[in-house]
């Protein structure tokens, strides 16, 4: 009598090698996921946030701005009763007594408006993604609220600089009418000024400065972006961007300058300070009223409050504002300084004197 040779099972091998399979794929997953909430930080949640709820937020936004169509919703009523009526009677015929009556109603009823919002969400989604897709504004944004407040620190420091340099040289008259932000940016390199004609150049491209800023033969120029013009800090306030440039496609400054110390709010002015270069704001954050950074006038009034008006002066960050002083310094002023404190920060010759202390 032979005896059937005995057939080895590798079963358990499998199954070993199905959950090491699996267990890698959710550790490269997971390993993913966090590089890059620790590599985007606030990006990585805008992201997800936008894929999974963007629709709630452009619902919102449309709310009140949406006028129904009445013959199209009572269309749409009376089509749904009819879908109703239509799937009990093929529901109970189909499946039996069971799909007759009322709960046959609410079930198909159930089913209907789950294919209906299920049909919105993939629109919704396939909207969001294809934003993403084709914005110029990046999705993901390096860095978190701590990085983007050293970011919009050194802004401010470079602005100080350029004026540092600025200050006191003739401006030539033919340019009077240029924003302060023309002519120091234009004045430093990568842009060559020409006082003979009056023109700017960058790359080739010739700003013709008799013309209005916003006439056409310069927009190529004033539709560029420069990295110190932005607070990346507003993307706290303002996810898609929109602080960067206008609806025409003009670039955008985030700061604006102490109207007492551009008085015309043009061409960069040498003013003196006898308060104390260290005691007098020169430019500082905003977060509402942006305006592009050739159109003469961005100045703003520092007396107004630190986030308490739309055309004052304020920051992204929580309860201040970080401000340039005219030495080149940056400090963060909390909101709730002292009116007078603040107005003697803002003035260049008002005889106050500043303890640091007071803000």
């Amino acid at each position: 009598m032979t005896t059937a040779p005995k057939t080895v099972s590798h079963r358990s091998d499998e199954y070993e090698d199905i959950s090491f399979f699996t267990f890698s794929r959710w550790a490269v997953l997971a390993i993913v996921t966090l590089a890059l909430m620790i590599s985007y930080g606030w990006g990585f949640y805008e992201v997800v946030y936008y894929l999974l709820f963007g629709w709630v937020e452009f619902l919102t936004d449309r709310w009140g701005r949406v006028q129904p169509d009445w013959s199209a919703v009572w269309l749409g009523l009376g089509a749904m009763v009819l879908f109703v009526a239509g799937g009990v009677v093929v529901a109970s015929r189909s499946l039996g007594s069971m799909w007759r009556g009322t709960g046959a109603a609410i079930g198909v009823c159930l089913v209907f408006v789950s294919i209906f919002t299920s049909g919105i969400g993939i629109i919704g989604l396939a909207h969001q993604i294809a934003w993403m897709g084709t914005s110029d504004t990046p999705f993901l944004v390096s860095g978190n609220e701590s990085s983007w407040k050293i970011t919009s620190q050194r802004n401010l420091e470079l602005w100080a600089q350029l004026c540092g340099q600025w200050r006191g040289k003739k401006v030539a008259s033919d340019v009077s009418h240029l924003s302060w932000e023309s002519y120091l940016v234009t004045g430093s390199s990568p842009y060559n000024y020409d006082l003979m004609d009056g023109g700017f150049t960058r790359n080739d491209t010739f700003i013709q400065t008799n013309l209005p800023w916003d006439a056409e033969q310069n927009r190529e120029f004033y539709s560029t972006q420069q990295r110190f013009f932005v607070n990346p800090g507003l993307y706290l306030l303002d996810p898609r961007g929109k602080f960067k440039y206008d609806e025409r496609g003009y670039a955008l400054n985030n700061y604006s300058a102490n109207q007492l110390m551009m008085p015309d709010g043009r061409v960069f002015r040498n003013v003196d300070v006898p308060d104390g270069t260290s005691q007098t704001i020169l430019l500082g954050e905003i977060r509402e009223n942006f305006q592009p950074w050739a159109k003469p006038g961005n100045v703003r009034d520092v007396t107004l409050g630190i986030n308490q008006d739309p055309n004052g002066f304020g920051g992204p960050f929580e309860e201040g504002c970080q401000f340039a002083m005219v030495d080149g310094s940056v400090m963060f002023i909390d909101e709730k300084i002292d009116p007078k404190v603040l107005e003697a920060l803002a003035t260049p010759s008002g005889g106050e004197r500043v303890e640091g202390k007071e803000f």
